[in-house]
């Protein structure tokens, strides 16, 4: 027989019996907050979400990377009863890495190169935005079960619109800034 055919046939084989000790979280996380003025005659409304689906190879499930998605969107009517909306839809690559003993304490970083959404300016027009964002958080998971964690973090999102398109499909290149601080209650299953 071949040399070379004997050697794939090892390495092919000692691959297969070979243990890997990969670990596996699911991870969601949202918030609600809504703010009423009677005085200025506003209100404000926020609604966020973020989802992570992410492996670990060290066997520890201390670091995992993953995708991670990203939907928000806020509305905010003024006294003169305008209505002034953003919202959008952020998808990228995700790194969290969970720290102490009991692996509860955590920081994550995720960059959204996939970004857009729509926004009704104040002066009533509708506009689809694109760009790209930044996420990070920092929190804390407490272990219910074997596997189901239940928790709450503090999350700073950054949305860079790059361009808009409006509603007679010109293109308008710009630099167009979201940024928001934000709780949010966490739920995640490590397997």
């Amino acid at each position: 027989m071949n040399k070379r055919f004997l050697y794939i046939l090892f390495l092919t084989l000692s691959m297969c019996f070979t243990q890997v000790h990969a670990k596996f979280i699911i991870e969601l996380a949202t918030n609600f907050s809504s703010e009423e003025d009677n005085v200025d005659n506003f209100t404000f409304s926020r609604f966020d979400f973020r989802g992570f689906l992410g492996a670990s190879l060290d066997g520890e499930g201390a670091v995992y990377f993953g995708q991670s998605i990203y939907s928000g969107s806020r509305e905010h009517k003024t006294s003169s009863g305008t209505t002034i909306t953003v919202s959008s839809l952020e998808v990228g690559p995700k790194m969290s890495i969970f720290m102490g003993a009991s692996k509860s304490i955590y920081i994550s970083v995720a960059w959204h190169p996939y970004a857009k959404g729509e926004r009704k300016t104040e002066a009533g027009t509708t506009e689809d935005i694109s760009g790209s964002s930044l996420l990070g958080s920092l929190g804390y998971q407490l272990k219910l079960t074997k596997t189901f964690y239940l928790g709450a973090s503090l999350n700073y999102h950054k949305f860079s619109v790059s361009k808009y398109t409006n509603t007679s499909d010109q293109e308008f290149e710009v630099t167009d800034e979201y940024t928001t601080i934000s709780p949010m209650i966490d739920i995640s299953l490590r397997f």
